[in-house]
């Protein structure tokens, strides 16, 4: 059994007996309470986290509104350019279909 000259209990004499100890015996490192976060850095993280969640659904209003806005652009030039604008967007949708539904299978299929 080893013997800790730093022990308040150790049978050694010591000129500090409890230099880094306090009186329970634990050192002192571990009464210190943690800092709460402060609330910019809990404003940050819950808007990071918010953020990162709605992106995706975000990025997809904004492109179907500026597409939409792009037809009513295209329709006032002439009527058949909003038509192929409309043909556009069906083949996108299309095609992500498409890819979702070999990327995910249904059961039992």
């Amino acid at each position: 059994m080893a013997i800790d000259p730093y022990d308040r209990f150790s049978p050694l004499p010591s000129t500090h007996p409890a230099r880094y100890h306090v009186p329970g015996g634990l050192p002192a490192a571990m009464y210190q309470s943690p800092k709460p976060p402060s609330l910019w850095s809990e404003f940050w993280t819950l808007s990071r986290i918010v953020y990162g969640i709605l992106f995706w659904p975000l990025l997809a209003l904004f492109a179907a509104l500026l597409t939409v806005f792009g037809v009513f652009i295209l329709y006032t030039i002439h009527p058949a350019l909003a038509l192929l604008a409309i043909l556009a967007i069906a083949a996108v949708i299309a095609v992500l279909a498409w890819w979702e539904s070999r990327r995910v299978r249904p059961p039992g299929v």
